[in-house]
């Protein structure tokens, strides 16, 4: 009985071990690393399975028009927060305390980029103000307020991105706004 309760625990222990996501902090710390290794901006991006506009940024980052340049100008570290229940495991503890940390008030909408140095200084968010109006979540922006936002902050921090590869991605997102507003 104690043999099979004692194995029963440590598979249980084990199952917990292998399907628990790392912390966000333990995620932004080995990021940080690698980006002072690299010379490279940390570009954290807070997300989920279920966000539309988190798949369109991940598609963005994996386009062969931009891919090497998002690889080549930031460590990128996907931060997953607030999971559905089936994927509740690959939740990043602590990602709502590092979300405040540079949002600084509590609305959670994502996705919700933030570009850090590799010394840890925030260089850009991805939440903006436009004319004293309600914040505006840009993670992937969508209006041309928001876009432009995007570009200049890809411009201050985006090593590898050229005038003409900015104009390219203006363009990206411009195409993928007026597909979202067609329909």
């Amino acid at each position: 009985m104690k043999v099979g309760l004692l194995v029963g625990l440590w598979c249980t222990a084990i199952s917990f071990a292998v399907a628990q996501a790392p912390s966000a902090d333990s995620l932004v710390a080995a990021a940080m690393a690698k980006a002072k290794a690299e010379h490279k901006n940390v570009l954290l991006d807070f997300r989920a399975s279920w966000c539309p506009w988190c798949t369109r940024l991940d598609a963005l980052y994996e386009d062969p028009k931009f891919a090497d340049k998002y690889q080549k100008s930031y460590v990128i570290v996907p931060i997953t927060v607030v999971e559905r229940e089936e994927l509740k495991s690959k939740t990043n503890a602590g990602w709502d305390a590092l979300m405040l940390k540079y949002r600084k008030h509590k609305d959670q909408d994502i996705p919700y980029v933030v570009i850090l140095s590799p010394e840890g200084k925030p260089l850009a968010d991805s939440w903006e103000r436009y004319g004293g109006s309600l914040p505006s979540n840009a993670g992937f922006p969508q209006t041309p307020e928001e876009i432009d936002a995007y570009i200049k902050q890809i411009a201050a921090t985006g090593s590898a991105f050229s005038p003409g590869d900015r104009g390219r991605l203006k363009a990206y997102f411009e195409a993928v706004r007026s597909k979202s507003v067609r329909h």
